[in-house]
């Protein structure tokens, strides 16, 4: 879990992620997941309304 005091202006992170994310509200109850099918729906989302079409995702997936 990462915790972000409320008084840090700026941090830099590098995350590996082999899971999903599972979002937590302050008493550590879940109240969001996103995980790879969610992300390429929303990079296929992105892609549309840009006007490029939603394939245009398709070749970063193998």
């Amino acid at each position: 879990m990462l915790e972000v005091p409320e008084d840090v202006e700026e941090m830099i992170t590098l995350f590996h992620v082999t899971g999903a994310y599972i979002y937590v509200d302050p008493e550590g109850n879940p109240v969001d997941v996103v995980d790879v099918f969610s992300k390429l729906a929303s990079a296929r989302a992105h892609y549309e309304s840009v006007g490029l079409g939603a394939s245009y995702a398709d070749p970063f997936i193998r």
